[in-house]
């Protein structure tokens, strides 16, 4: 055994932020502030599919203590989001789609928060709404289309053994359609950034997140500037369960587009409405199962399980070989056929929970073996 195995297995280990959590000097995202900071807040589509036409900022820009509000136009750099497929604007412009109702148009900087928030709902936009794509089954048929091509985005398989002649022949065959729907992470801090101009001429991002890499390669998109030039700092995380991967990403970018625009430090905050609203949730997932059996032992087994990822991809790609390793469950079985399918629709997108795309399948292949078994 190491030294470093003595000393902390079978010992208890005092948690190196215990105190500061306990007494309250730990500073989360919300704690952070710097001189000539402005606060934000985001002008979201809330249609579910449509045109973006016009962006009326006059009303909201003759508030007083309003600083800025920035549109696609105002972005340096590519005016796309997306840690995977970049298929996600930063911020919808005029004669492009509305994808989903939280999708963001404008972001508002204002001398505070109540401002900046009056301001955003004085943001007026018009958008040519469009018949929305809100199951999976109507993803599937294709005759509304969320982005061009296809609604079905991604898709992965696993062949072992023949599981379809097994099936010809056997005897004791089972199906089962199952449904696990969407689930809120549900942290105890809503997400936050803010990003400051630094004094080598770069910007540094102060944030809750858990990854701060995506984070750093989002804003060097968006901003037009080489990684290097991006600093990221976690600070205390109030909770996330995969819900502060990608997403920090974006709140980031947001803020990001204000701060280098202003040269002023940026903090973005969500309420929990408009984090409940637009950030991503556990992949609802609709599943069919056909199981064969010799006696008492599976033999077979046929799966095809379709992940709505709503308007855009996020991590499903990632999530999605999760959902494909994990949808037989853990069986030894010599025959099996999985097909995963991720669906876009005009939904919220998901994107990391935890159990990353696996909880929704094997609830499925535990009920299904439950069935049988009765």
């Amino acid at each position: 055994m190491s030294d470093l195995q003595e000393r902390v297995v079978g010992r208890k280990i005092k948690r190196v932020d215990a105190l500061e959590k306990v007494d309250g000097r730990a500073k989360f995202a919300a704690d952070v502030s710097f001189d000539r900071q402005v606060y934000c807040a985001l002008v979201i589509a809330r249609k579910a599919h449509g045109i973006l036409k016009v962006i009326d900022t006059s009303a909201a820009m003759r508030l007083p203590g309003v600083e800025g509000i920035f549109t696609w136009k105002d972005i340096p750099g590519e005016n796309q989001l997306g840690d995977v497929i970049k298929d996600m604007p930063c911020l919808v412009k005029e004669g492009d789609k509305i994808r989903f109702y939280g999708d963001v148009v404008a972001v508002v900087a204002a001398k505070d928060k109540k401002t900046a928030e009056e301001a955003a709902d004085l943001v007026k936009i018009e958008v040519e709404e469009l018949r929305p794509v809100l199951t999976i089954e109507d993803a599937l048929k294709d005759e509304v289309l969320v982005h061009e091509k296809s609604n079905i985005g991604v898709s992965k398989k696993i062949r072992k053994g023949n599981a379809s002649e097994y099936f010809v022949n056997s005897k004791l065959v089972f199906e089962g359609e199952f449904y696990a729907h969407y689930q809120e992470q549900a942290y105890m801090e809503t997400q936050g950034v803010i990003v400051v101009p630094d004094i080598d001429y770069c910007f540094t991002v102060y944030g809750t997140m858990q990854c701060p890499y995506y984070v750093q390669g989002a804003l060097s998109h968006v901003l037009g500037l080489p990684m290097s030039r991006i600093r990221v700092i976690q600070t205390e995380t109030g909770g996330a369960f995969g819900g502060k991967e990608d997403v920090p990403s974006y709140v980031a970018a947001y803020a990001a587009v204000a701060s280098y625009n202003l040269k002023r430090p940026a903090k973005l905050i969500y309420s929990r409405e408009i984090d409940i609203q637009i950030t991503s949730k556990r992949h609802p997932v609709k599943s069919y199962y056909k199981v064969a059996l010799e006696g008492k032992k599976i033999k077979a087994m046929q799966i095809e399980a379709y992940m709505d990822m709503g308007a855009y991809a996020t991590l499903t790609p990632i999530v999605m070989f999760r959902t494909l390793v994990h949808a037989a469950g853990a069986y030894e079985i010599e025959n099996v056929d999985v097909d995963v399918y991720a669906v876009y629709t005009n939904k919220v997108p998901p994107g990391a929970f935890r159990g990353f795309g696996s909880p929704q399948v094997l609830f499925a292949v535990e009920s299904m073996l439950d069935d049988i078994a009765v």
